[in-house]
């Protein structure tokens, strides 16, 4: 073990910025992408803690969770408040900064238990704070609405999150999937007028029976600051460079399209490629070949293109450039979904697997989660 005081850690330290700054200077062109589904829920994150109103439903949906999981004699208690409802349990889950869905799975466990909740904390309500509290909350007409409302949205950004895990997601696909679900929720709730779920028109139209108006503006401005958030991350211009290459586009526009598009690139990643006119002048052949095979349904996506790209030896340039593009991984969720699987197998009752070995298994359990098959008796 290496040990190092105080001024030999500020050397180290400098010798690590300087090594970074050398790779700087002899790398200038980097190519990197980042993660679209950690974008998406950074964003969330970012949004979530802005309004005084949301923060005060995080509260409240950190004291349920925890009230719950530290206590197993309240967990039965509740258990048994849910068997008797003839409810369907379902298990409270907590606010993580680092998981995604995170918050959408914490709310809907507690949107699906809310009327076993609401009895459960007025039974206790007058020996305990934390329940008195918790009845307080629940029984208020607003948190109940912005609560189902809240379960509205990110139910929407909870299927976006799936969409951007998989495995063979492109860049540019991932960047429409985010600005078509981005235009969906502002057209719902920004638009001329909300479009409210029918649980949430039932709720209000419960609350002006009552006459209590109830005040919407807050959850508004959070999808609103949400909106902006998701915007400033998924940028309309981001993926411009790449449209050169979108099946679709290719067949519709005119004579010139993708020209612009091209030189992009080119001039970013030169340090890989041929020289622009060279990659310009394959890029105009090339599109027109391709026209008649995406007519012909023989590319119907950019891996196709990209096949069909280094089958011909006239475009051998124009492949280098597609090649970068391919290289771009729209998602880092194989690698979060690999750490999981890997701290499954090694942990504290089982910590001296060696690499091989621990490689070995990461393998076997991945394929087995797939859906692969595997024969142990044929194995051994």
């Amino acid at each position: 073990m290496l040990m190092f005081t105080s001024d030999g850690a500020s050397v180290m330290l400098g010798k690590l910025n300087g090594v970074a700054a050398q790779l700087k200077r002899d790398i200038p062109h980097l190519v990197q992408q980042p993660c679209v589904a950690h974008r998406e829920d950074l964003g969330i994150s970012e949004a979530w803690k802005e309004v005084k109103l949301i923060r005060d439903i995080d509260t409240l949906m950190r004291t349920v969770y925890t009230v719950f999981c530290r206590s197993s004699r309240r967990k039965c208690k509740f258990q048994e408040r849910v068997d008797t409802s003839e409810c369907e349990s379902v298990a409270f889950r907590p606010l993580s900064e680092v998981h995604w869905l995170s918050r959408h799975f914490a709310l809907g466990a507690i949107i699906r238990n809310y009327h076993p909740l609401l009895e459960y904390f007025e039974q206790d309500k007058d020996t305990d704070p934390v329940s008195k509290y918790c009845h307080k909350k629940l029984n208020t007409m607003e948190y109940r609405i912005t609560l189902e409302v809240l379960n509205d949205v990110l139910l929407e950004l909870a299927s976006l999150s799936t969409l951007l895990q998989k495995w063979d997601l492109t860049s540019l696909e991932a960047f429409h999937l985010a600005r078509g679900k981005l235009k969906k929720i502002r057209r719902q709730y920004l638009g001329d007028s909300v479009l409210w779920s029918d649980k949430v028109k039932a709720l209000l139209d419960m609350s002006s029976q009552e006459n209590s108006e109830i005040d919407t503006s807050s959850i508004i401005t959070f999808i609103n600051i949400l909106c902006a958030h998701l915007a400033d991350r998924f940028p309309e211009d981001e993926v411009q460079e790449w449209s050169a290459f979108d099946c679709e586009a290719i067949v519709k526009r005119d004579f010139n399209f993708g020209i612009h598009q091209v030189k992009s690139p080119c001039s970013k990643y030169k340090d890989f490629i041929a020289e622009e006119i060279v990659i310009v002048s394959q890029y105009n052949d090339f599109k027109f070949a391709l026209t008649e095979r995406i007519k012909s349904q023989l590319v119907l996506s950019f891996p196709d293109m990209v096949t069909f790209a280094h089958q011909n030896e006239q475009f051998q340039e124009l492949a280098k450039l597609m090649d970068i593009g391919g290289t771009f991984l729209a998602s880092s969720a194989d690698c979060e979904h690999g750490f999981s699987l890997m701290n499954t197998l090694k942990h504290k009752l089982r910590s001296r697997l060696q690499v091989d070995h621990l490689d070995m298994l990461v393998c076997i359990k991945s394929y087995h989660l797939d859906g692969g098959l595997i024969d142990l008796d044929s194995l051994y």
